[in-house]
């Protein structure tokens, strides 16, 4: 039977099957014979509780692919078929009924052991171990079920300084032809970053929390992005599907529950072609539990996030809350035409990838193996909110093999991508020189100084900056969204960095302030108030 791929070689043998008489007509006591019934033929299982709901492992026919059906009246039914005898009124036999079947269902308890996530390769329980038998594990609650034809390479009980430098030749080798960012000092964090984004998907039950987003980002197209993401992550996890950018955070949050709910083990927006500024995505990046209401029901399901985050896109703006969740991996080709570059040592990316499966596979369990071995995780490289487990795992592992440059890009990434707090900055200086200006007429005109400014004033002075995550298809809509930016500023510090070389200050702080409703000229509009903290020479 299919299911049998899911056991150990020491699987204990099933007892026999239950008989049920369906003809007592107690709902509560049948309930408890088929779920009797199913923890005693479920073994090895293949029937789990995986996200919000209950789903049936099994195998596609001809490439011993795993499958997951989502639980239904139907596959119950056939399920408690095959794992009792029903038997009603003289021992005639019969079949599960369909209300029991339902209340089945329904139960409030489901004692079926939890299924996190499927592997086609070997991975690290979250003890560090390495799971090389196919089949479910119930210590990470993964199931490794190799495609046909695969067959890991062993990795050596100790490893020793030679493995590791031959792990690493095969990785570099998979990356070579990429045109990685280098620094002012001549090295690159994005190529250490990719190599970490390559070896989370094998570490990833290590760490109990949440993982950043990675961004996969070029200076122009034709770059190499997404077969870079597709190098990297194949190892792991196959063949990867990306999702066009959702139009508003409507459709995104509908995107990530719907990947959330069906544990997708790779959560993939690609070709980003608008700013990222979206308060859901950031939500998601830093929670470890999902909840949401499926659609088309009144129920709402809490779900744990697993997922891998990953984007690309050419020179991507996005919003503080996502650059702080954000790692980088950037590539910049040398020449102005990226797509007519020729030389590459594999011309078949993919398809040597694919050939060399297990060599890469087995690099990165030796990468990984290495730092475990010497005890990791180590002190944190690099502190990154949000996302320390993950910065001294990852961090640990790099370290231990020689890559000492990840993260390196962390702070260039905040005030590179980070549009919003550059556009923030110049709105609220503007904001300050109009209102100087207001007051200087309002002083030659005999009126008392000005401290306050209403949103429609403001509006006039921030739609001609670009950059500020006001979205909206008709001016009525993004002056509405403007407010709604303004709300959520109240009491922000913003810095200002004056590069006017004939301008003494440097520097001006400032703070926002909500000043409530107006009076006077500007009653019943909502007021705001600028006030300057400080200022630093050059």
């Amino acid at each position: 039977m299919p299911q049998a791929k899911t056991a150990s070689p020491n699987a204990p043998a099933r007892p026999a099957k239950r008989i049920i008489d369906v003809s007592v007509e107690d709902l509560p006591v049948m309930n408890a014979d088929a779920w009797e019934a199913i923890r005693e033929q479920n073994n090895p299982p293949f029937l789990f509780t995986y996200g919000a709901g209950m789903v049936r492992a099994r195998y596609d026919y001809h490439d011993d692919n795993l499958i997951l059906d989502p639980m239904s009246v139907d596959i119950m039914r056939h399920e408690l078929s095959q794992l009792a005898h029903w038997r009603k009124a003289n021992n005639m036999i019969t079949k599960p009924p369909t209300l029991l079947v339902k209340d089945v269902l329904a139960s409030r308890s489901i004692p079926l052991p939890r299924l996190i996530r499927t592997v086609t390769v070997p991975v690290f329980a979250p003890d560090g171990s390495l799971q090389t038998t196919p089949g479910y594990h119930s210590a990470s609650g993964v199931i490794y079920a190799p495609p046909r034809g695969y067959k890991s390479l062993p990795v050596p009980d100790k490893v020793a300084p030679a493995h590791v430098d031959e792990a690493k030749a095969t990785i570099e080798e998979l990356i070579q032809d990429f045109p990685f960012a280098i620094d002012e000092n001549g090295v690159s964090p994005d190529h250490d970053n990719a190599v970490a984004l390559m070896l989370l998907p094998f570490v990833r039950d290590m760490i109990p929390g949440p993982t950043p987003l990675h961004l996969i980002e070029a200076s122009m197209p034709g770059s190499g992005k997404g077969l870079l993401a597709s190098s990297l992550l194949y190892p792991a996890l196959g063949d990867i599907t990306g999702a066009p950018q959702p139009e508003n955070d409507a459709e995104l949050k509908k995107l990530l529950t719907a990947k959330i709910l069906n544990c997708a083990p790779l959560i993939f927006l690609d070709n980003i072609s608008r700013p990222v500024a979206s308060g859901e995505l950031a939500a998601a990046l830093t929670m470890k539990i999902w909840s949401d209401r499926i659609l088309k029901e009144s129920a709402t399901v809490d779900t744990e996030i697993r997922a891998i985050w990953l984007m690309t896109g050419n020179n991507v703006a996005m919003s503080t809350e996502i650059a702080r969740r954000t790692v980088r991996v950037r590539l910049t080709p040398q020449t102005d035409r990226p797509e007519e570059r020729s030389g590459f040592q594999h011309p078949d990316q993919i398809g040597w990838i694919m050939e060399n499966r297990p060599q890469l596979v087995w690099a990165a369990h030796v990468l990984c193996l290495n730092a475990i071995q010497q005890k990791l995780p180590r002190q944190i490289p690099r502190n990154v909110g949000s996302y320390e487990r993950w910065a001294r795992l990852l961090g640990s592992i790099l370290e231990c093999a020689g890559y000492f440059h990840f993260l390196g890009n962390y702070k260039q990434l905040q005030t590179g991508s980070n549009t919003e707090r550059e556009a923030l900055a110049l709105f609220v200086m503007t904001w300050w020189e109009w209102l100087e200006t207001q007051n200087g007429l309002n002083q030659a005109n005999g009126h008392p100084q000005r401290l306050t400014a209403t949103s429609t004033e403001l509006w006039e002075l921030a739609k001609n900056v670009e950059g500020l995550p006001i979205y909206g298809r008709t001016d009525d809509g993004r002056q509405k969204s403007f407010g709604k930016f303004m709300k959520a500023r109240h009491e922000v510090i913003v810095e200002y960095v004056d590069e006017d070389p004939n301008n003494p200050t440097g520097v001006y702080k400032f703070k926002i302030l909500s000043a409530g409703l107006g009076k006077g000229s500007q009653r019943g509009a909502q007021t705001w108030k600028v006030e300057l903290l400080d200022t630093i020479p050059k």
